[in-house]
């Protein structure tokens, strides 16, 4: 029973190159580690436990040689990173300034000054305010509208003997609003020809600009 035992076990136990064999009489091999040895007996210890052998048992053992240690690696230096060596930096280009452009004022040739009451008088004729200013738009169309109406009224008047004609006293309001308006214009029209003008050229930022300019 024993040594269907011992059998059974040889079947499941690896081979070991360096262990112990222990060769039974009866043809069975023993693969492992011998702990004691004495006269009577011998104990093995193999995977599943220790087995005592008697000496009777025993045909021959051949012991395994003695485990080699491992060579001992030294371990490699470890190298170290050489610091990297910083790029150089582009050299910086420095921007040209560019110096503000110096403001110039360049004032206009004085065009003959006007008297503002001699404008105003003058507004008394239709158009001629405006004539005196030499603003040939204004003062044609002051002379159309205030001659036209006034025209227009006295025609009405001359055709109503009675002189109850009602239309004909609102046209000939109408030329005499215009003329007021007139009078007061020519005023203020001589009053800014009087200011001078003149050209502002100046630099903002990187672009030039270009002003009117004008004395009050």
């Amino acid at each position: 029973m024993r040594t269907c035992v011992v059998a059974l076990i040889l079947l499941i136990l690896p081979c070991f190159a360096s262990a112990d064999v222990i060769h039974l009489k009866d043809g069975t091999r023993l693969e492992g580690e011998i702990e004691t040895m004495d006269e009577a007996e011998i104990k093995i210890r193999l995977p599943y436990g220790i087995l005592t052998v008697k000496r009777e048992e025993i045909q021959r053992i051949e012991f395994g040689a003695p485990e080699e240690e491992p060579e001992k690696k030294e371990p490699e230096p470890v190298k170290l990173e050489e610091p990297r060596k910083k790029e150089p930096e582009p050299p910086k280009v420095e921007e040209p300034q560019v110096e503000p452009y110096p403001i110039e004022k360049v004032v206009a040739e004085p065009r003959g000054r006007k008297n503002p009451p001699t404008a105003a008088a003058l507004a008394i004729v239709p158009g001629g305010g405006y004539v005196y200013l030499r603003r040939w738009d204004l003062a044609l169309a002051a002379a159309g509208a205030e001659g036209g109406l006034a025209a227009w009224g006295v025609s009405l008047l001359s055709d109503d003997e009675e002189g109850n004609n009602s239309t004909a006293y609102v046209v000939l309001g109408f030329a005499g609003l215009i003329k007021v308006i007139e009078v007061f214009d020519s005023y203020d029209k001589a009053v800014e020809w009087n200011r001078p003008l003149g050209l502002e050229v100046g630099q903002s930022g990187e672009s030039l600009f270009l002003g009117l300019t004008a004395s009050f």
